[in-house]
């Protein structure tokens, strides 16, 4: 996985990483860590990462999830007017039910569509016109049905979930036509996990 220059770094994506976890957990006595390792052959490249003894800021760990029949906010929207374009699942996510997919602050009257993935990435890849895409940036996202977004920019509409999935992760985005010079907006993800 590569550094950033500055700012967080997600591994969601790196299913090694959830693995090593799990092993340490397993066996303790394993547990020695990760290593940063540099490349030195190419120049202006380094990344500073402070230990917990830091003045300037302690890292942090943070392990995020869900469990079956629970679902979350990811990440924050695009600016749209004065606010930002937003996605909220609303429902229990159970299998053989539906769940509501609910946009808001999105541009009126507008065309756009939902995007699924069975991952997520909390941090987002940085995207034009300044928006992240919280779906896995070269991974697989389906496009869902398209919509048109009402005078206030909102629109809602249901996920049918499928029997016999338990635990299953699926993770919803927005994108809508817009009046900026990419064309589009991109909400924040929502996520769910099938109970």
């Amino acid at each position: 996985m590569s550094l950033p220059v500055s700012g967080p770094v997600s591994s969601a994506a790196n299913a090694a990483s959830a693995a090593d976890v799990q092993s340490w957990i397993d066996q303790p006595a394993t547990n020695f860590g990760w290593i940063v390792v540099g490349d030195e052959t190419t120049g202006n490249t380094a990344r500073k990462c402070d230990s917990r003894e830091s003045a300037a800021g302690n890292p942090t760990l943070t392990v995020s999830y869900i469990a079956p029949g629970q679902t979350a906010a990811i990440g924050t929207g695009c600016a749209v007017g004065s606010g930002t374009f937003t996605l909220a699942i609303v429902g229990t996510p159970a299998g053989g039910t539906s769940v509501t997919i609910a946009k808001s602050n999105g541009p009126a009257l507008q065309f756009g569509a939902n995007l699924f993935a069975l991952e997520v990435d909390p941090a987002g890849t940085l995207l034009p016109p300044g928006c992240r895409l919280y779906l896995p940036f070269g991974g697989t996202i389906v496009t869902g049905n398209l919509f048109a977004t009402d005078a206030q920019g909102a629109q809602s509409d249901l996920l049918a979930l499928p029997l016999g999935f338990p635990g299953v992760l699926i993770a919803a985005q927005a994108a809508v036509l817009a009046n900026n010079p990419a064309g589009y907006v991109l909400s924040n993800a929502g996520a769910l996990c099938i109970q």
